[in-house]
């Protein structure tokens, strides 16, 4: 059975709105990845800059095709590992997504959340969501719904309260070229990510 704040966060993305949403580490603010005008109206809230892009959460390991021009077999080895969980992959991203999805290796990054509410949020979705952290631009990710500012909480449509998070980063790992390269270091070890790879 679906949560009611879940259905609630439901409408509210079918309808083009954005969300503010739990992850595994901080609190998030997306919509739906085809929403171009919601990528834009979030790109505003935060106050981002234009190099900055945002990741996709998708529902299942599955999914990632829909979003890259190719899965490298290393791809497929962390995500049977790592996923659900704090580990973003970067893959070459098809030219058809928005700009803002689009980073500076030419990669879209996605990863598969375990929280249960957005978990559920995404079954329910045939689209990825949008996800970034719910601050300005240069601040602190918030950890619980009261920690995040009110420029933010006040700009958006929904907000899915999920409690207190464990706070921290995932860790992102690019796979745009032939040797895998981790360009932010987070919960999953470098350590896990060799030896899935078998790179010690």
């Amino acid at each position: 059975m679906t949560d009611t704040r879940v259905r609630k966060a439901l409408q509210v993305l079918n309808d083009g709105g954005v969300i503010i949403y739990p992850t595994e580490t901080v609190y998030g603010i997306g919509c739906l990845d085809y929403n171009n005008q919601g990528i834009e109206r979030i790109a505003k809230i935060k106050e981002s800059g234009p190099e900055q892009s945002f990741i996709i959460l998708v529902k299942d390991i599955g999914s990632i095709e829909f979003y890259c021009i190719e899965v490298p077999q290393f791809a497929y080895k962390l995500t049977q590992r790592f996923w659900p969980g704090p580990l973003t992959i970067v893959l070459l991203a098809k030219e058809s997504l928005h700009p803002r999805l689009i980073g500076s290796s030419g990669g879209v990054a996605l990863r598969q959340s375990p929280h249960p509410l957005t978990a559920q949020l995404l079954r329910n979705l045939d689209a990825g969501l949008i996800s970034t952290s719910a601050n300005l631009s240069g601040h602190k990710a918030p950890k619980s719904i009261e920690e995040i500012d009110l420029k933010i909480s006040q700009s958006v449509d929904y907000i899915l309260n999920g409690d207190d998070l464990k706070g921290g980063v995932s860790t992102v790992i690019d796979l745009c070229s032939k040797e895998p390269k981790i360009i932010r270091h987070g919960a999953v070890s470098t350590d896990d990510i060799n030896e899935c790879l078998s790179l010690k």
